[in-house]
């Protein structure tokens, strides 16, 4: 049944990727931001925002550099404080999204344009204040230049002022009829006919002083065995909110998903829905407090708790408080602090959750303070928080404890305080953190308790090299207690990452594309005190190293990379025996090889094949243990008639080795094969209201060989169907 299911789930993928990727091309449209000689403050909006979940983290580069830590985010306003004026020209901005699978959306891509005029401010001079009056979403000027340039601001605030309403909405339905299978028996619960979809909107609008957003994800699914719970819809986001007025008389309600923006001790990618009171905003608020109550579970059901959760044990409440005394350099100072308390039936990194009816809970809160001087060139952050939490269960054995954590950074970068020496940038991060046994928060249950943190990260730029260097020190056991042992990790990082300024028309880079070259190597070891085996039932004393080395290369018509990378560990615990007992048997020394080689080729616009191999060899030097992967994939998309009709066609196939020394285990070779082929009929685009048609024919096939059970499972289906496209915006 596991290739059965394979097929199924195969099939059953293209909705999400469609409204992820329709997502982010609306994003990924090519925006132009002005900005006035002289000025370094920027600000712009990113839609889409919402959608992003716990892992999933944001970057903002300008002219290829990370000016992350440069910027101040309020909802989907940023606001970036550049330490110097930009030049003359043209400045390509970026904003990317590193999701948690591991994927990579761009949101926006601008290019901000300085026009010619008067020279840059001095370093020692303020830049004009702004007046909010003339600020808009995409400007943020001072006083322009010249009369032209004021001519042209005030134009081009104009025409980004917001409309009344404006909007995106994605849908698609996809309906498909099993025609024919293999074996109808494989195929006991499916029912033939079958249709999964799903529903995005992002919505904005003002009128006076009032702004509102709203948003809407909805999946739909009618095949059972994807929807277990019985609910053929699920709704993983939502969000109505209403805001009036500005700086410190702004007010807000949402209703539905709400993200705490927020990286510390207390929050780290925390998601849920319910309802959050806001006052003040980040870009002209001396304050801004933020009070919310939500759902203490991640859900994404649509029937029920879709509001202010009344129960207690359903609610986790807090707020979030941010004061900038120094409104005229917010960023020389600013403090922070937020409370949070709630139940939860989740696991955490320091307990185990069995069941879904007992409950962990309890406070926490934190006060943090954040400085930046110099145009940048000093950061100093200062986090500490404190919580009171039951992590072995409420009303179940010990009362809930009390304990602390704090988090010290102190950045230095080139700049107006520090000279940037023989790079063109430059900066060094120094970071201790210690995170208590028993402090918990429920806004960062993945948090790791008992930890002490000593870390330093250098990173530097020299023409087109990019470096990175790490260095970092793990310690636990901070109360010294006898029944734990004590560990400590050191951890060293360099990575490389280079690109040349080559002539894309001259030989051989005309043929291969232009390059980009990334190194680097991982050193990590781990150490345990000896006499900590028996108490804890285990050896630690281990060595591990990671190497890699990677080229890509970019061509308009064809792109391709080469990485590989090397990983040894070396095991020197030792064996622990308990009364005459082996408890712990050190593992083996292992040597791991990856080799992946990627090739995309677009000989013609309407077709496009991309190809990738993967080479790994693990090595278990100790048990004379080999095991060997090969895997290749084919995808080759064809547009036979532009708009009319495409054909989609993709293969995988992977093998699986495996060598035993100890004679008294078998190997086995595995061989896995998958293959999908599709043509679609477009019948019509989607214009406005009215749906895009496609028709389609599909077949999915799938086999596994296996030497080592002398058998093989293979399994097939053809299904006929037709999908329902809606594609309607006002951006």
């Amino acid at each position: 049944m596991s290739i059965v299911h394979r097929l199924i789930t195969s099939t059953r993928r293209c909705c999400a990727v469609f409204l992820l990727g329709s997502l982010a091309s609306q994003a990924a449209a090519e925006d132009v931001l002005n900005l006035a000689p002289g000025q370094t403050r920027l600000s712009f909006s990113v839609l889409g925002l919402e959608t992003l979940g716990a892992g999933d983290q944001l970057a903002v580069e300008l002219d290829g550099y990370d000016v992350s830590a440069l910027i101040s985010r309020s909802d989907s306003d940023f606001l970036l404080d550049m330490p110097s004026p930009l030049a003359d020209g043209s400045h390509p901005l970026l904003v990317l999204v590193f999701y948690a699978n591991g994927n990579v959306a761009t949101l926006l891509e601008a290019s901000v344009e300085v026009a010619a005029g008067s020279a840059p401010q001095a370093n020692d001079e303020a830049p004009a204040a702004v007046d909010p009056a003339t600020d808009t979403t995409a400007v943020l000027a001072a006083e322009p230049a010249s009369e032209e340039a004021a001519t042209a601001v005030e134009a081009y605030a104009q025409d980004a002022a917001p409309a009344a309403h404006r909007y995106t909405l994605y849908g698609l339905l996809s309906n498909n009829y099993r025609v024919d299978e293999k074996d109808a028996a494989n195929y006991p619960d499916s029912p033939r006919y079958t249709s999964n979809g799903g529903v995005s909107y992002r919505g904005e609008g003002a009128g006076a002083d009032w702004q509102w957003q709203g948003e809407l994800d909805a999946l739909y699914d009618n095949l059972s065995e994807n929807n277990p719970n019985g609910y053929e819809w699920e709704l993983p986001n939502y969000r109505l909110a209403a805001s009036r007025g500005t700086g410190l008389s702004r007010q807000g309600l949402a209703l539905g998903t709400y993200n705490v923006l927020r990286e510390d001790l207390l929050f780290s990618a925390y998601q849920r829905r319910g309802v959050a009171l806001t006052l003040g905003d980040a870009l002209n608020s001396p304050l801004q407090l933020e009070v919310f109550g939500l759902q203490s579970e991640p859900l994404t059901d649509y029937r029920r708790r879709l509001g202010y959760p009344q129960s207690s044990e359903e609610r986790s409440a807090g707020g979030l408080l941010t004061f900038t005394p120094l409104q005229d350099n917010p960023q020389w100072l600013q403090f922070s602090t937020a409370y949070l308390n709630g139940e939860t039936t989740d696991s955490g990194v320091g307990w185990w959750s069995p069941d879904q009816q007992t409950r962990y809970g309890g406070d926490s809160w934190n006060i943090a303070v954040d400085s930046r001087l110099g145009n940048n060139s000093l950061w100093l952050h200062g986090d500490y928080a404190h919580s009171s939490f039951d992590s072995d269960g409420l009303g179940i054995g010990e009362d809930a404890r009390t304990d602390t954590s704090h988090d010290l950074q102190t950045q230095f970068s080139s700049g107006e305080w520090f000279p940037s020496g023989p790079f063109d940038q430059w900066n060094l991060t120094l970071q201790r953190r210690e995170v208590g046994l028993d402090f918990f928060t429920l806004g960062n249950l993945s948090l790791p308790g008992d930890l002490q943190l000593d870390r330093a990260n250098w990173q530097a730029f020299v023409g087109n090299l990019q470096v990175e260097a790490e260095l970092a020190r793990e310690t636990n056991n901070l109360d010294d207690q006898d029944d734990i042992a004590d560990q400590v990790a050191h951890r060293q990082v360099l990575n490389l990452y280079y690109y040349p300024m080559v002539d894309s028309n001259a030989l051989p880079w005309r043929i291969l594309g232009m390059p980009s070259l990334n190194a680097g190597v991982t050193e990590t070891r781990r150490r345990q005190d000896r006499e900590d085996a028996q108490v804890v039932g285990f050896d630690l004393n281990d060595e591990t190293r990671e190497s890699l080395v990677g080229v890509n290369f970019y061509h308009n018509r064809w792109n391709w990379s080469v990485q590989h990378t090397l990983q040894e560990t070396r095991d020197d615990s030792q064996a622990v025996e308990q009364n005459g007992y082996l408890i712990y048997e050190p593992p083996s020394d292992q040597r791991n090889r990856f080799t992946t080689l990627q090739v995309g080729y677009m000989p013609w616009d309407v077709l496009s094949i991309s190809t990738s191999w993967q080479w790994n060899k693990q090595q278990e030097s100790d048990d004379d243990n080999l095991y060997r992967s090969v895997s290749r994939g084919l995808d080759v998309a064809w547009q036979i008639v532009p708009e009319r009709w495409l054909l989609n066609a993709s293969y995988y196939r992977g093998r699986d080795t495996s060598h035993f020394g100890d004679g008294d285990f078998l190997g086995d070779s595995m061989l896995q094969q998958t293959a999908n082929l599709q043509l679609t009929w477009t019948q019509m685009q989607p214009d406005g209201l009215n749906p895009g048609i496609d028709w389609f024919i599909k077949s999915s096939y799938a086999k596994q060989d296996s030497d080592l059970y002398d058998q093989g499972l293979e399994d097939w289906q053809l299904l006929l169907g037709f999908d329902l496209r809606w594609d309607t915006h006002t951006y």
